[in-house]
Formats: C-alpha cells, structure tokens, sequence
C-alpha cells in the first residue's frame, strides 16, 4: 500500500549506504541502510537510465524519498540525488 505520509516525508533527502542486493546487479533493485530502524529501497529502473554501473555494497549516496510502503512493515522508496556519469564507477567511501 502506497503512502505520502509517515516517519520520513516524501521529498525528504536523507544520506546512506547501499546494502547488499539478494538478487544480484542489475536485477529488481538494492537495499539502502538509512541509519533509521526501517530499511530503505532503490528500484532498479532509475539505476538502469542512468546507464550508471551498479553501487557496489557500502558504497555513500544521497537520496530523495519517492514513497512510503506500508505492508506488515514500513519501506522507503528511494531514488538516488546524484548518479555517476554513464559507465564510471560511483564514488568510493574514503579510509578511516
């Protein structure tokens, strides 16, 4: 169920990281770890138009909440502010 209202608004930008994908590259989408005790999601399709290569895990981005999924438990739907440039790789997270 589809809603635009919740523990983060849509339009909100937040910052996090992408998570393991269980289906692969390039295949239904990726988790995001927000930081926030509900699980955030990037489908696959805004990843594929923008040509970009696939955000390895633990790779930073920003991003915009697009959706909030209601359906035994919360999810965002995110899309990425930022993608890289056709075929380059997405910035890596500095040592520490």
């Amino acid at each position: 169920m589809r809603h635009d209202s919740g523990p983060v608004p849509v339009g909100a930008g937040l910052p996090g990281t992408f998570t393991v994908s269980p289906w692969g590259p390039g295949v239904t989408g990726v988790f995001v770890d927000l930081g926030l005790p509900l699980p955030g999601f990037v489908d696959a399709l805004p990843l594929l138009e923008a040509e970009c290569e696939w955000p390895p895990e633990g790779t930073p981005a920003e991003f915009e909440v697009i959706d909030i999924r209601v359906g035994g438990s919360f999810q965002l739907r995110l899309r990425p502010t930022a993608t890289p440039p056709p075929g380059e790789p997405w910035p890596r997270r500095g040592p520490r």
